[in-house]
């Protein structure tokens, strides 16, 4: 499983300056509310600072995912790691000589709009330097590096924290593994030939036109003719919308309103539903027939919330944190099996905009479904909502299944 370097030099520098740069925005990604909530009082202001990091990718994106297609993509990855790092230098400088949470607000908000041109181009450069045969063992290795940070951030972050500098400790750290990945980023070098490709350069006059909506209109042609992906898209946006306010809000709600425990018991459930997805990474490239994996992880998913109804009815901590567990598999078994599927039948000059279109679409309901959540709660009570999720996503999961089983019994697509 975790044998890196028998794909690859060139993924193996990807993976290193993923697993360092990822470790090092969790880190200061779970300090910095931790901070504000300090320094202000309000967790409004830590709440705010979390909603406006939403808000560049979600306008961003498509447009970074355009560049991505167009140009080099492991340049936009290095300037955009080194903006980041510039950024970073900066703020902490004018916090050294002066604190104002303003400036925290701005850092946040620069390396979101940082990343949204970032990860396109790392998200999709996976095809052009590894061999369509190991695409799947090449993602669920990113993603294995993505999880296991998430898994280890909150520790290191609190630990760090509170004994280490403070936030501006952790900014020196985040300032590192910008460094590192800078380094690991430079080493990579892309596969793309004139032939395959449309990137365009600066001289080109259509260069000039910097970013057509258009484009996107290709994309969305390519994935209705890819029913699996396509659904697979569906399913990751409507997961996103109903799973994540849950998973935040919802959680801290059951523990502290219903089941009334220990809010011990939400780091327990956290780390078990990360702790899932590290363990979904690995068992993913133990399914020898992955058809129907993206359906399937769906039905899963919306299951889960049925389990957790169960579990918040009987009060039992241990059900409710063991579904969880398997949660975190089906998610993190669903995330490589759709993106792995883009990799292998999506044409490699779109595969920006495309995994752009997927991540803008997985995110955008989020803020729209925390807001509902809190309204939701008073109105119907944490169990029906459980309900309505269960069925929704297992609708979904259903037609996903049947779009899947068509998939290549027909040659009829839309004319792109």
């Amino acid at each position: 499983m975790l044998k890196i370097c028998t794909i690859n030099k060139k993924f193996t520098n990807l993976f290193l300056g993923t697993l360092i740069t990822v470790l090092g925005n969790n880190i200061q990604r779970i300090a910095i509310p931790l901070f504000v909530l300090e320094q202000t009082g309000s967790s409004i202001s830590a709440g705010v600072l979390l909603a406006v990091s939403y808000i560049p990718n979600i306008l961003l994106f498509p447009i970074g995912g355009v560049l991505a297609d167009r140009y080099s993509k492991v340049k936009i990855m290095i300037i955009s790691d080194l903006i980041s790092l510039i950024t970073l230098v900066i703020t902490l400088s004018i916090l050294l000589i002066k604190f104002d949470v303003i400036y925290i607000y701005i850092l946040t908000v620069s390396l979101s709009v940082l990343s949204s041109f970032f990860l396109p181009a790392a998200k999709s450069i996976v095809p052009f330097i590894v061999d369509e045969k190991k695409l799947g063992h090449a993602n669920s290795l990113i993603n294995f590096a993505i999880t296991t940070s998430e898994l280890i951030a909150p520790f290191l972050s609190i630990f760090l924290y509170s004994t280490f500098w403070g936030i501006e400790g952790i900014l020196i750290i985040n300032i590192i593994s910008f460094a590192f990945s800078i380094y690991f980023e430079s080493k990579i070098k892309e596969e793309i030939s004139s032939s395959n490709t449309r990137n365009l350069s600066l001289k080109n006059k259509d260069a000039k036109k910097f970013i057509e909506f258009t484009e996107y209109k290709e994309v969305l042609c390519n994935l209705v003719n890819k029913k699996a992906i396509f659904m697979g898209t569906i399913s990751g946006g409507l997961i996103n919308t109903l799973m994540a306010p849950i998973v935040t809000l919802g959680y801290i709600y059951i523990v502290k309103e219903v089941l009334e425990t220990s809010v011990y018991l939400i780091s327990y459930v956290e780390t078990s539903l990360v702790g899932g997805t590290v363990i979904g990474t690995i068992l993913y490239n133990y399914f020898k027939d992955k058809k129907n994996i993206i359906s399937t992880n769906v039905l899963i998913i919306g299951f889960s919330f049925v389990v957790i109804a169960i579990s918040i009815m009987i009060s039992s901590n241990i059900l409710f944190i063991l579904i969880n567990l398997i949660l975190g598999v089906s998610i993190s078994i669903f995330n490589i099996a759709l993106i792995t599927e883009v990799n292998k039948k999506v044409d490699k000059v779109i595969q920006g905009k495309t995994i752009s279109f997927i991540h803008t679409v997985s995110i955008i309901g989020v803020p729209l479904g925390n807001y509902f959540l809190g309204y939701s709660l008073e109105i119907f009570g944490i169990l029906n909502i459980l309900i309505f999720s269960f069925i929704v996503i297992s609708f979904i999961g259903l037609i996903a299944l049947l779009y899947e089983k068509r998939e290549g019994e027909t040659n009829v697509e839309v004319d792109c």
